[in-house]
């Protein structure tokens, strides 16, 4: 088990989103992320590969890697049946979207 993983059916503008989704069988993710990330990531030479599909396992990753340099939550959104449940649990976070989600700002940005 991974851990614990925030869900939402759309994605939040406070977080880097993960967008799970099936291609041919395979569990792929693709990011989406706000504007003002993509311009932090831009500036600080990190490829942002916003919305472009990948392996899960990769999308996984790099979005967990994105939401810890950027001090925001990440939160998995999409096709919850790509989830494994043995990689952790998934909270849904509430249908209004007002649910605020724990956040570090990094001393960097």
């Amino acid at each position: 088990m991974i851990g614990d993983f925030h869900y939402s059916r759309e994605p939040r503008a406070d977080a880097v989103n993960l967008r799970m989704a099936w291609r041919d069988s395979v569990r792929m993710g693709s990011l989406v992320l706000a504007p003002p990330l993509l311009e932090r990531l831009a500036a600080g030479d990190y490829p942002a590969l916003d919305a472009e599909p990948m392996g899960f396992p990769s999308a996984l990753s790099y979005a967990l890697f994105l939401a810890l340099h950027a001090g925001i939550p990440l939160v998995l959104t999409g096709d919850s049946s790509v989830w494994n449940p043995d990689w952790g649990r998934l909270s849904e976070l509430s249908a209004a979207g007002h649910q605020s989600l724990p956040t570090r700002r990094s001393a960097r940005h």
